[in-house]
């Protein structure tokens, strides 16, 4: 009998999405599993549509609205499995997900696995993360672990759970305590179609940063553990946030934090780019940091 996998979903006022959603963990290639969906006090006909399914596997709670992750914390509470794996209300894994890293888990002796996926949003589509296949480094952030492509043993998420004061990047925040005393792997190959909405928590450019700095200062060593290129990749990436802002006092403040973490040539020059809106250049760099500097330069130097 394979391992029963307990999957979760929290789901706020997504009626119009949730069955795409759940149907892609009901039709998984991966039979024993659970589904257990957390109502964060939706006000649509979200349980009408759940309740459409009659699929015995189906678990739905209801609780009043008290944030995604208190959803997902309700959710590991009440699962069964022997493993944990997370699914939002707006996206589609593919059918072999769990197959799939349920099998990479134990050939790797992992506790926990994540994927890259596809991100559909602004017309493109495009794959994140860069990460290679293998285990993420003790000094490497989890930038890129996503929600929806977590997927490991109970112990791990019942020792864990979401904090609750981080309201935008709650997988980087988990993933990074987690891989402080787990193991965490890395499957190159897209596993999740992840869907950006307009009422997308990670559309919030001003609630990341605050939470990015939160992170900062809870972890006192933050910017003497972490590597160099990890530190570098927080920059570039949340320097990117910071020019989405409208409130220019609000900007220069998340800059001038940002260069804090880390003022490398790469960052400034992208804060250069970013200045004088040259987009092109600007997001080459913020999605590949495996450009050298050098090459950077070169392009620097044609603009001035």
């Amino acid at each position: 009998m394979n391992d029963l996998v307990s999957v979760i979903i929290p789901t706020y006022n997504r009626a119009h999405l949730i069955k795409r959603s759940a149907e892609s963990v009901l039709n998984q290639t991966y039979k024993n599993l659970e589904l257990i969906i957390v109502d964060d006090g939706s006000t649509d006909n979200t349980k009408e549509i759940i309740d459409s399914f009659k699929d015995k596997r189906i678990t739905y709670i209801y609780q009043t609205n008290q944030g995604v992750s208190a959803a997902r914390n309700k959710g590991i509470d009440l699962a069964k499995g022997k493993y944990i794996a997370f699914q939002d209300s707006d996206d589609v894994w593919h059918l072999n997900k769990l197959e799939i890293q349920i099998k990479k888990l134990k050939e790797n002796d992992a506790d926990v696995v994540f994927a890259k996926k596809f991100i559909f949003g602004n017309l493109r589509k495009r794959i994140i993360p860069n990460d290679k296949e293998g285990f993420l480094g003790k000094r490497e952030l989890p930038l890129t672990v996503g929600t929806t492509t977590l997927f490991g043993k109970r112990e791990v998420f019942v020792n864990n759970k979401f904090d609750l004061s981080i309201l935008g990047i709650e997988d980087f925040e988990i993933s990074l305590r987690i891989n402080k005393n787990y193991s965490i792997y890395c499957i190159d190959i897209p596993l999740v179609d992840y869907y950006v909405q307009k009422d997308s928590i990670s559309n919030n450019a001003e609630r990341e940063l605050n939470d990015f700095k939160r992170i900062v200062t809870n972890n006192k060593n933050f910017l003497n553990y972490y590597s160099y290129r990890s530190l570098q990749l927080s920059a570039l990436i949340f320097l990117n946030k910071a020019f989405r802002l409208k409130d220019q006092e609000k900007k220069k403040k998340w800059i001038k934090f940002i260069f804090s973490i880390n003022n490398s040539t790469k960052v400034r020059i992208t804060y250069f780019f970013h200045k004088f809106h040259i987009y092109k250049i600007r997001e080459l760099i913020v999605k590949s940091i495996t450009i050298p500097t050098k090459n950077i330069i070169k392009l620097f130097r044609k603009f001035i």
